[in-house]
């Protein structure tokens, strides 16, 4: 009798490890909202602002994974593909190409990164992409005060 009952006690724990193992951690609900560039290689924070330069993770009627940047004058076409452990994969998708007087360097420097971000960090009302190299951007909400 005692070997029945630990072979059921054993079966059922492993039913339930199996089952706890194969769940995906589900990005938090909290990262899908715009998000105001704040720091980011040696721009300025007031140079961000002044371009209202943000990158807009919102849910809307886009294709999935789909998304928009901005970080000068002109609005960027993204793909951001979320997985467990905290980790990101951006892909550009298209972008207007207009001239920005003394802001292409920051747009070009946010296109050439953007891709190499592959983790990310949520804390409370920040966001922060991070890449193999240590390199970061660093996000506030957008709706925050």
């Amino acid at each position: 009798m005692k070997f029945i009952i630990q072979f059921f006690v054993s079966v059922f724990s492993m039913l339930m490890l199996s089952c706890c193992a194969g769940q995906q951690q589900i990005p938090d609900e909290g990262l899908y909202r715009q998000w105001m560039l704040v720091q980011f290689q040696d721009f300025k924070k007031e140079d961000f602002i002044k371009n209202q330069s943000y990158l807009d993770l919102s849910r809307t009627k886009s294709p999935k994974d789909h998304y928009r940047a901005k970080i000068s004058c002109n609005d960027l076409a993204i793909k951001a593909e979320f997985h467990p452990g905290n980790k990101v994969k951006f892909t550009p998708l298209i972008g207007s190409e207009m001239f920005c007087e003394n802001k292409m360097e920051m747009e070009k420097a946010f296109t050439t990164a953007l891709p190499t971000m592959t983790a990310y960090k949520l804390e409370g009302q920040t966001l922060t992409l991070k890449n193999s190299k240590g390199e970061i951007m660093k996000f506030v909400a957008a709706d925050w005060d």
